[in-house]
């Protein structure tokens, strides 16, 4: 828990999930869903609300890997924009949402300091019920 990832060790586990690579997305998913957990707590306060909001992130990260373009940006803030967006739809759907951004949160999101580690099995996509966070 709370180890750092290297930017590169999550880029190669998401070429390999664009080729729908179960390990690796496993692999993905324990790197970084306890990360992604803390960051969504800070904004959902509800533990039920993050483990959902997990799981459409890393749903989501299954279904669009092939999207990330790392012309365009830094993985890690691929990765928790996706969360973010999750985050923010979560709120919105149980009548909580406010105009928020990353830098509302006490959370920097690069090479030194990336939230991460975690929690699910493949493509159930549900919480462990480790109550990381």
């Amino acid at each position: 828990m709370g180890n750092l990832v290297d930017e590169t060790v999550g880029a190669t586990l998401l070429k390999r999930i664009t080729e729908k690579d179960h390990k690796a997305f496993e692999e993905f998913y324990y790197l970084y869903a306890e990360g992604f957990g803390r960051f969504l707590m800070k904004m959902l306060k509800q533990h039920e609300w993050v483990d959902e909001a997990v799981s459409d992130v890393m749903l989501t990260i299954w279904q669009m890997a092939d999207r990330y373009d790392p012309e365009k940006g830094r993985l890690s803030t691929w990765l928790f924009g996706i969360a973010q967006n999750k985050g923010l739809k979560i709120l919105e759907r149980n009548g909580r949402y406010r105009d928020e951004s990353l830098e509302d949160y006490d959370v920097e999101v690069n090479n030194n300091e990336e939230l991460v580690d975690g929690l699910t099995d493949l493509l159930s996509i549900r919480i462990l019920n480790l109550n990381v966070w």
